[in-house]
């Protein structure tokens, strides 16, 4: 799968920077102790399938960003 003309973009920012979070904005989400574990990483995983830009990651193949 071949990257977008935005990807494209951003993958060398985030090269020059790997520790920045200018594109990776980490976050704490608090859950009551009764959470249904199960219920909540089901939800995750819809999620993540309809959404299918959160489950991104690139690499480096023969100078081409994949």
């Amino acid at each position: 799968m071949h990257i977008s003309n935005v990807q494209r973009g951003i993958y060398p920012e985030c090269m020059k920077d790997q520790l920045s979070t200018a594109y990776n904005v980490p976050f704490i989400c608090n859950f009551e102790v009764d959470t249904d574990v199960t219920k909540l990483s089901d939800a995750v995983k819809k999620i993540i399938t309809a959404n299918p830009s959160i489950n991104v990651h690139f690499e480096l193949r023969d100078e081409e960003i994949m």
